[in-house]
């Protein structure tokens, strides 16, 4: 299994103008074949920040998402002057464990 977790900083208001493209980008990536978990999280604390999350079966459904045509639109709307830092990673799981869970 392959995580990814990060964040990327917006300039005052971009991250608002960008929720539409996001919103598209996790209802393509959510079905695609080897994704366990997809989610843009907005930081209650910071307008401009915004957590990415993600599950993949392994590297090579990774790869098929980071090389699809819905991330290479969504970067096409999303203008570089709008993002002032951002630090995504990716880790390669080898010991899963619940901490936390409810069946509801």
């Amino acid at each position: 299994m392959v995580i990814i977790i990060g964040e990327v900083h917006f300039s005052d208001g971009a991250l608002d103008a960008r929720r539409p493209a996001l919103a598209r980008l996790v209802e393509a990536a959510r079905p695609m074949p080897g994704c366990l978990h997809y989610s843009q999280s907005y930081d209650a604390a910071d307008p401009n920040r915004l957590i990415v999350s993600q599950r993949w079966e392994d590297e090579e459904s990774m790869n098929r998402y980071y090389q699809s045509t819905a991330l290479y639109e969504f970067s096409r709307e999303v203008d570089d002057a709008t993002v002032l830092r951002m630090d995504i990673r990716s880790y390669r799981a080898e010991y899963l464990r619940t901490m936390l869970a409810k069946e509801g």
